[in-house]
């Protein structure tokens, strides 16, 4: 079984031929390219659990004559600088190590060294684009920071020297957090020697040395010490490893046993040459194995590290990699997880002019790649000096013995567990403030008895503050609890007092679960209003005519003041108000309380047993409006009407019953039409008149829609010698409540001696949809129409606003054109509006129109370019169809209608904006996309065109003319788009004055294909993406009249 893993060499200088055993295929994917025509030295790169690469060090340019620190962020998958930053000032700066803070931001020592000053350790705080935070010198003169550990209580060590002579040297050690409140440790001999490196684990922090030739106890060995935050021994006595002058040390890690693996050199003595080291101790401090790796020449390691798949990796450089060599290469080693050597390489940097150190390695966040730092340390005048690159290479390597397969990747669904999150913020108040920052927390515990591989985090939410997208944990062991932590930023003043991240845990390549974590801000919620209590006075069966008192009494359960509303209280037939129905509610602030007080009494011929009353306030920006029913009992009517109908006397001289609708069980009948059929049964001694019956509806008479819509069928004897009459009418109702009850008339017109129960039609019309338009159009250089097809394109929507209500309720269009509106902020937000929308219904239309650059980033993420694209920073500068459009419109309600221009032929400056794969990735997306209409402007491998005697893009100017209906001309033949009509439920030829999805597909994958062939002699084919959701024959524009 061979095991794909890929090694990220970061080193100095361009790569040029490597050197490599034959096992070994190395392919160089990307260098990092040095920001200035100067020196660049980097001494540790780190991985964030944000997914890139942080690398620290110093530069200095032809510009300057002083040395500044570096602070370099870099993509993990492609190399790209996302930051390159300048750390210092007049004088001297340099970075020796940087380590990630729990909230996302950095911290790095080194030393400075002011004009006319001496040199002092130096700490800063950095954000994740290397901006400076907070900076602290020590007061210790002539003193250097040069290493640094983190625990996960987010305390660290530092540890570094200070010269007190040429001559004479003292270790220092200082605890920090966070803040970067110092505490001095240790200053003096109690350190058998200077800390060479520090790795921090559950137990505390592990520091490491070498002690001097002339100890008298421990001559020449590696000592390691186990101290906690106040440099105490914690468990653990003074570890020592070699004897005397054998080995000395020069890095150390924790491993994932709890316990360390420490590398450095052992020396020969005798042949006067050296090997790379490499030591396994456990907890306990117990020695578990040594391992020595090397050749005929010296060979030396600098860094280790465990692999999250297992074993280990070396990094250093060696003399060994020739018969005879004048300088060092940079050498790596892969070990297993005994030690056992599986493969090693030698990296030579292009154009070195002298030995080549490897400095620092670690693993890729966002893969399972190694990334190396090594340096060419040519100038010996001038320490300073060097040149330096960072690339990227992949490799194969066989299996990593006791590695099982079968443990790694199995289905993990609904055994990982997340936690309840947990909030810590700069001031530990607990709540985020304006320009504060802070992370929220949750521990992720894998419950399966499998590992599992590549554990990434995905992190969405509508909130406006700034929070990392992704959090990558790596390997999840079985059984194992590791904690997420997503920083948080408001650099602006938050809008709400709460918010909520959603977390979406992905493993071996696949969604497993998701969960949510909250955290609040010193802001108030927005006000939010709720019915509190209500009763009404008096409480049970009022007599008609009674005034009858409704109190409701309302609280703003928020946080903030609320608007003045307008509280409309709705009746039913039969109910009349005292006073007006329409009630001011004044602005509340948090936790009042308000009592709107409303009177009404009922008519005597009010047959229903409750009479509900309806309440509703408008709604603002800011407030929520109120949406509430109250029922009332007047009486047991019900009981009695049933015991009438099934004990029908054959005196009385005339009953009418309801078929048509059962009244025993639909005293209040709701519908959607407004015709609306009724049947009853009128019972009588004596044959009945078709003119003597009548509907009332609210207490007037109706004549249904027509003379002739009554209809009384002949009589028929029942078993009682009685007549049973069927009568038969339509009604036209009007929208609320409508009580209907038929009646019967004496001969002279006016007396009623017959009538049937009342019954309550509600008529809720099926609202007609409302139309939501968002039309985006980004300004490009090389294209001239992005953003007149954008405008065009919602301008043609926007006349529908003025069409008196035909086919849609209200048109609301928002268009996004100038830069600002067009950032990527703003596009973003545009669609999370959109999908957080609760106007938007199931029978609405949302429309959304975009166009723009589009290309693939990341081999296969397909993005769109906002006015604020940045080239240097393409995963923070783009929008991610996928995940930033088609997500978010899958959470709108209503049916969607997307159409998107983005394959455009021109460059944009870069050849890659022309990749035919783009629209290929793109057409991918929306054959994999459910639940909405996409038209998109071209097929795979094609691009879409524009021209100045269009005036527009050929698919926009398509889309103008199927809207205005114009007729043009198609390959010699005349033609509309609205070629179809609908009559009697049946498609005929003809127009109808609707633009239907059917008729536009057939009209613009007809006419874009002419217009660009042409104009432009070049293929253009728009696809489109139908759903079961979406009908063809579904209506999407109005033809104008």
């Amino acid at each position: 079984m061979t095991l794909r893993r890929k090694l990220v060499l970061l080193f100095l200088l361009a790569c040029g031929q490597i050197w490599s055993q034959p096992s070994i295929s190395l392919l160089a994917n990307w260098d990092y390219k040095r920001k200035i025509d100067g020196i660049e030295r980097i001494h540790k790169v780190i991985s964030s659990s944000g997914g890139d690469l942080i690398a620290v060090g110093e530069v200095i340019s032809a510009k300057y004559d002083d040395m500044d620190g570096l602070f370099i962020v870099l993509d993990a998958m492609s190399g790209a600088p996302k930051a390159w930053k300048r750390i210092g000032g007049a004088g001297d700066q340099a970075i020796n190590d940087v380590v990630q803070n729990l909230d996302g931001t950095f911290t790095a020592i080194g030393s400075t060294r002011r004009e006319g000053r001496p040199k002092v350790g130096w700490i800063t705080k950095l954000d994740i684009l290397g901006e400076l935070i907070d900076l602290k010198e020590l007061s210790l003169k002539e003193s250097q920071l040069q290493r640094l550990a983190i625990n996960e209580q987010g305390d660290m060590m530092m540890a570094g020297v200070q010269h007190l002579s040429k001559k004479v040297s003292v270790p220092i050690l200082f605890a920090m957090d966070q803040s970067l409140e110092t505490n001095r440790i240790i200053s003096d001999g109690t350190l058998p020697s200077s800390v060479q490196s520090i790795a921090a684990s559950p137990q505390g922090f592990m520091l490491l040395g070498n002690t001097s030739i002339k100890d008298r106890v421990h001559p020449g060995q590696i000592w390691c010490r186990l101290v906690d935050m106040q440099g105490n021994n914690t468990g653990l006595d003074e570890l020592h490893f070699g004897d005397k002058g054998q080995f000395e040390a020069s890095g150390i890690a924790a491993t994932s046993d709890d316990g360390w693996i420490i590398t450095g050199t052992a020396i020969a003595s005798k042949q006067g040459k050296s090997d790379m080291l490499l030591i396994k101790i456990n907890g306990a401090g117990e020695k578990i194995w040594e391992k020595t790796y090397g050749g005929a020449a010296p060979d030396i390691s600098i860094d280790a590290i465990e692999l999250s798949i297992g074993g280990f990796a070396l990094l250093g450089h060696t003399w060994s990699h020739m018969p005879i060599a004048r300088f060092s290469n940079i050498q790596l080693v892969i070990t297993d997880v005994q030690g056992n050597q599986l493969d090693d390489d030698i990296i030579p940097i292009r154009n070195a002019q002298g030995d080549q150190y490897g400095f620092s390695l670690c693993e890729s966040p966002a893969s399972r790649d190694i990334v190396v730092v090594g340096n060419d340390m040519a100038d010996k005048q001038r320490k300073n000096t060097f040149l330096s690159s960072i690339s990227y290479f992949s490799q194969d390597l066989t299996t990593l013995p006791n590695e099982e397969e079968e443990t790694f990747g199995a289905s993990a669904e609904g055994l990982l567990k997340i936690s309840p999150s947990s909030f810590f913020d700069a001031n530990q108040n607990h709540v985020l403030e304006q320009s504060e920052r802070g992370y929220v927390e949750v521990k992720l515990s894998n419950e399966s008895s499998n590992a599992q591989r590549d554990v990434i985090v995905n992190v969405t939410s509508d909130a406006e503050l700034s929070y990392w997208k992704k959090v990558y944990l790596g390997n999840l062991g079985a059984n194992e609890t590791k904690k997420i932590r997503v920083p948080v930023v408001a650099f602006d003043k938050p809008q709400k007092g709460n918010y909520t991240l959603q977390l979406g845990i992905h493993a071996n390549g696949k969604f497993i679960t998701s969960g949510t974590a909250q955290l609040a801000t010193n802001q108030p919620n927005p006000a939010d209003l709720i019915v509190n209590r209500y009763h009404f006075t008096p409480g049970d069966k009022p007599a008609p005519g009674q005034p009858i008192m409704l109190k409701v009494e309302i609280t703003n359960n928020g946080g903030a003041t609320s608007d003045a509303l307008m509280a409309d209280f709705e009746l039913p037939a039969g109910v009349e108000a005292q006073a007006s129905q329409r009630i001011q509610l004044p602005a509340l602030a948090p936790h009042e309380k308000h009592t709107l007080s409303f009177g009404f009494t009922y008519r005597e011929d009010f047959e229903h047993e409750h009479i509900r009353v309806a309440l509703t306030t408008n709604s603002t920006k800011d407030v929520v409006g109120i949406k509430r029913t109250f029922d009332l009992k007047i009486s047991d009517k019900s009981q009695t009407q049933r015991a009438l109908v099934s004990n029908v006397s054959e005196n009385t001289a005339h009953e009418i019953f309801w078929v048509s609708h059962d009244v025993d069980e639909f005293r209040a009948v709701e519908v959607s039409k407004s015709n609306v059929d009724l049947k009853v049964i009128a019972v009588s001694s004596d044959p009945l008149s078709k003119q003597n019956f009548a509907v009332m509806i609210n207490g007037r008479r109706s004549q249904g829609q027509k003379l002739d819509e009554a209809q009384l069928k002949p009589a028929k004897a029942s078993s009682s010698g009685r007549m049973q009459h069927s009568y038969t009418n339509t009604v036209r109702l009007s929208e609320g409540i409508n009580e209907v009850q038929i009646v019967y008339y004496a001969a002279d017109g006016k007396t009623i001696i017959g009538k049937s129960t009342p019954v309550s039609f509600h008529y809720i019309p099926k609202d007609k949809p409302n139309l939501y338009v968002l039309s985006i159009g980004v300004a490009h250089d090389d294209l001239a129409h992005t953003v007149s097809d954008a405008q065009d394109f919602a301008n043609m929507y926007a006349k529908l606003r003025d069409d008196r209500g035909r086919g849609f309720k209200k048109v609301e269009v928002i268009q996004l054109l100038s830069e600002a509106e067009t950032s990527e902020n703003n596009i973003k937000k545009a669609f999370i509006n959109l999908s957080k929308d609760r106007r938007i219904k199931d029978n609405d239309l949302v429309v959304v129109f975009l166009s723009s650059h589009g290309k693939v980033i990341d081999r296969d993420r397909y993005v769109l370019l906002p006015s604020d694209y940045d080239p240097r920073y393409e995963s923070l500068s783009t929008i991610d169809f996928n995940e930033d459009i088609l997500k978010q419109l899958r959470m709108v309600d209503g049916n969607k209608l997307v159409f998107i221009d983005a394959c455009h032929s021109g460059s944009a400056g870069s050849r890659s904006f022309s990749d035919d794969a783009a629209s290929q990735v793109m057409n991918d997306l929306i054959k994999a996309t459910s639940g909405m209409e996409i038209f998109a402007s071209c097929s795979d491998k094609e691009y879409s065109y524009e021209d100045e005697s269009w005036g527009n893009g050929a698919f926009t100017k398509a889309i103008i003319e199927a809207f205005n209906n114009t007729e043009v001309e198609i390959e010699g033949r005349k033609t509309s788009a609205d070629i179809y009509a609908i009559k009697n439920g049946q498609k005929t030829a003809g127009a109808d004055g609707v633009i239907t999805i059917e008729e536009l597909k057939a009209f613009v994958q007809s006419r874009v294909p002419y217009l660009v062939k042409h104009t432009k002699n070049k293929p253009q084919h728009p696809t489109n993406k139908s759903t079961d959701l979406l009908p063809e024959e579904m209506g999407i524009y109005m033809v104008s009249k």
